[in-house]
């Protein structure tokens, strides 16, 4: 795997939300453990953020800070998770998507991000960069793009969740390329493909793309 480029729009802002409609901070909080879900899998650059965040909050807080992963449905399965808990220790630690993006991009959500999620704070800026197999011998991407228009339809790729997915889909747009999206449940096993030569184009997050 080699990175050939920064993404196409920038960076990507993880965000901490919790529920609306709870008196969690009316008195002493929190009075015992915390969790935090985290709507990817493990080893993820969020996963990774809110793993660090939750063992500084545990030595603030002098409680135990647990991180639960629920990956799936480009983030969804884990927000709705998160709403349905309605308890408030519990917190969401997420890709900024699902409150910016998704209300705008798609009909129905299993959520209402006005009425069930509160910004606590934008905790990470993640840089995202393409990178490609080592197999396609190109080091840059205006070689990336000389090769893909050459075998249209020959490339595959893969975008992790949240607006990562659209800025890819806008590059292959913006581009008038022709490559092959591949889904995964879990961010992790896409980055092990990769790694390995079985997915050509990856558009993640730099600490991600460099673990491949």
């Amino acid at each position: 795997m080699r990175v050939i480029g920064r993404c196409i729009g920038g960076l990507a802002v993880s965000i901490a939300l919790l529920t609306l409609g709870t008196p969690a901070f009316a008195g002493s909080w929190p009075q015992r453990t915390v969790r935090i879900i985290v709507p990817v899998g493990t080893g993820s650059t969020t996963d990774i953020a809110a793993r660090l965040f939750a063992d500084r909050l545990a030595e603030r807080w002098k409680q135990a800070v647990i991180v639960e992963n629920r990956p799936g449905a480009d983030g969804q399965i884990g927000v709705t998770a998160f709403v349905g808990a309605h308890d408030d220790h519990v917190l969401l630690y997420s890709f900024g998507a699902p409150l910016t993006v998704f209300p705008i991009v798609r009909e129905k959500l299993p959520y209402d991000p006005v009425r069930d999620l509160v910004p606590i704070a934008a905790a990470t800026a993640t840089f995202g960069t393409i990178s490609v197999a080592n197999s396609l011998n190109v080091g840059s991407l205006a070689e990336l793009v000389a090769l893909a228009r050459s075998a249209p339809g020959k490339l595959n790729c893969y975008a992790s969740a949240g607006a990562f997915t659209y800025l890819l889909a806008g590059f292959l747009h913006g581009t008038g390329l022709d490559m092959v999206p591949v889904s995964y449940r879990e961010q992790n096993l896409a980055i092990q493909d990769h790694g390995e030569g079985r997915i050509d184009v990856v558009l993640t997050a730099l600490t991600s793309a460099l673990s491949a």
